[in-house]
């Protein structure tokens, strides 16, 4: 416990950098979540040659023009299921692969279901906002043409999964934003450091949210929703893609020093993710759970907290998004080292 928690100081600390303090403060006041004005040190860098400069960039561009969509028009907003229809698949849902169903009646698994689809989608809104605020810092600090126009249909593409998860929620409670997701969002708002911030946003976050968006995918069975995923997952690839291109492009002309440093920050931004069953994310759909089991599990709540974050479904979401996708995602980047790959495995994640 006591190794656990150095750890969770020593990431806090990495990922923060010079912002330690305000985020201590805001979370031992408990104001984290509540601020809506993040931390911002991002300078703006002009570029007045409009020469081409980044050929994989102009043609992610390219494409991020063609494949631009509307939530208007290209999603079938009738094609849905009901409130008495269950939305989810019980050999990937956390609650089914827990036991916890077997305790509800058949009225109370559906309300369950649709409620944490609820949470569930409104952390996506909510992390799709965080991710237009960081892209538009991007576009200022990067510094090649092909790069800002990019990032710039980037912004454009997080606006659009704002506006169709927004709609999508129209029918369902918006729940409040999760304490982790706020917490590693506004680290990288805050982040002035160019390289720290494009692999949080673009390589990690945006890895995760793939991951996310491809679990959400297997495990719902309404069509509305599975064909807005589709649409969103075509514009994550680009996002990741680019991330992936320009970075492992920098890689090469950094200092050993500066390229450990960033190591350390990747290392200390994913096991914050991986725990983050345990120090927020999750906090808020175990809590639902929890509500909804009324004692019936005969579990304590510790003992029932464990099950719902180590259980099959769980474990095979964890799995599939961290080596599927961020351990890739970092090994493409070169930002896996000799020096750095036990301290994932240590988080028993293969290498």
């Amino acid at each position: 416990m006591l190794e656990e928690r150095l750890n969770y100081l020593q990431d806090v600390y990495r990922i923060t950098g010079r912002r330690l303090g305000y985020f201590l403060a805001q979370t031992i006041t408990g104001n984290l979540v509540k601020r809506r004005e993040a931390p911002n040190t991002s300078a703006s860098l002009w570029n007045l040659e409009y020469d081409p400069d980044f050929a994989k960039g102009r043609k992610l561009y390219e494409l991020a023009k063609r494949k631009a969509w509307d939530p208007a028009i290209d999603i079938d907003w009738n094609n849905t299921i009901g409130a008495g229809v269950l939305p989810l698949r019980p050999e990937f849902w956390s609650a089914a692969q827990m036991g916890l169903t077997d305790v509800l009646s058949e009225q109370e698994v559906i309300a369950l279901s649709h409620r944490e689809s609820g949470w569930t989608l409104s952390q996506i809104l909510h992390a799709e906002q965080g991710s237009m605020l960081i892209c538009s810092q991007l576009v200022d600090m990067r510094p090649d043409m092909d790069g800002k126009l990019f990032l710039a249909s980037q912004v454009m593409d997080e606006a659009r999964h704002i506006e169709v998860f927004r709609r999508y929620l129209e029918r369902m409670e918006v729940h409040p934003m999760d304490f982790n997701i706020k917490f590693i969002i506004d680290s990288i708002l805050g982040m002035n450091n160019w390289h720290k911030k494009a692999i949080g946003m673009l390589v990690l976050v945006e890895g995760y949210a793939m991951g996310v968006f491809n679990y959400l995918h297997r495990i719902s069975l309404d069509p509305c929703i599975n064909s807005i995923l589709e649409l969103v997952m075509q514009d994550e690839g680009r996002h990741v893609g680019f991330g992936i291109e320009s970075i492992a492009e920098e890689m090469h002309d950094l200092k050993p020093a500066e390229r450990r440093e960033l190591e350390d920050y990747a290392f200390s931004l994913c096991r914050t993710l991986f725990f983050g069953r345990e120090r927020g994310g999750f906090r808020g759909q175990v809590e639902l759970y929890w509500q909804a089991s009324q004692g019936r599990m005969g579990l304590s709540h510790n003992e029932f907290e464990t099950a719902a974050v180590t259980n099959k479904a769980m474990n095979e979401f964890q799995n599939d998004v961290f080596h599927n996708h961020l351990i890739a995602n970092l090994k493409r980047i070169q930002l896996i080292s000799d020096r750095i790959a036990p301290q994932y495995h240590e988080l028993g994640l293969a290498v």
